[in-house]
């Protein structure tokens, strides 16, 4: 059986499949088949084409203000506790930091360079 990857396609296929392989798909090693396939599944990475040879490269995830402000607004609901009026600790550092977390969104202008404010200790 012989393996083959499509960068266009984003896969793997075989020879014994019956499934049409792409016109792009790279012939596979056995060897390469599973060093790709292991490092796509267990460490982050894809595959691209570059300098005529597939190369494995580290997956850059795709940040967004609603994955920011879905992170945000956890931190905030598990900071709740802090500012209730029977709470002992440093209400003001847990109110300052609190009002830091809610001003992620006007003090950054791009989701992947944001500096998140220190937990207060």
């Amino acid at each position: 059986m012989t393996k083959y990857y499509s960068v266009k396609a984003d896969g793997f296929y075989n020879s014994d499949s019956g499934v049409t392989i792409p016109d792009d798909a790279i012939e596979l090693t056995d060897k390469q088949y599973e060093d790709f396939l292991t490092a796509m599944n267990t460490q982050n990475k894809m595959l691209v084409f570059e300098n005529d040879e597939l190369v494995l490269k580290t997956r850059i995830p795709n940040i967004t203000w609603n994955i920011i402000r879905q992170k945000r607004n956890r931190l905030l609901s598990q900071s709740d506790y802090t500012q209730m009026p029977d709470w002992p600790g440093d209400k003001k550092a847990w109110a300052e930091y609190r009002q830091a977390l809610r001003d992620i969104t006007s003090n950054f202008s791009n989701p992947n360079t944001i500096i998140w404010p220190k937990t207060p200790t």
